[in-house]
């Protein structure tokens, strides 16, 4: 679910972090999200506020999303591919 539905979303520092305002259910899913999205972000939590720094771009930083980015295209590749098997497999046996 977009951020948009869960809550008000705001840049308060642009490039540094980002802002989630909802219900305390919301920012502690967010929470949970943001910080087993293996993108390295550290949520803090101020009330019904969520904050989410985001760490600064270095080169080390900018391979590991490089590797995250290559990983996320390749599961997206062979979901395509399976996809696209079962819909020839559905129409070699007659389009059911």
């Amino acid at each position: 679910m977009p951020f948009s539905q869960l809550g008000a979303v705001s840049v308060p520092e642009p490039a540094r972090s980002r802002s989630v305002s909802g219900t305390r259910r919301v920012v502690v899913s967010v929470k949970r999200r943001s910080r087993n999205s293996g993108l390295g972000l550290n949520p803090v939590v101020e009330g019904q506020n969520l904050r989410i720094p985001i760490p600064p771009l270095t080169e080390e930083r900018r391979r590991d999303l490089v590797k995250l980015a290559g990983k996320y295209a390749e599961q997206q590749r062979v979901a395509v591919r399976n996809v696209r098997r079962e819909a020839m497999d559905d129409l070699a046996q007659g389009g059911k």
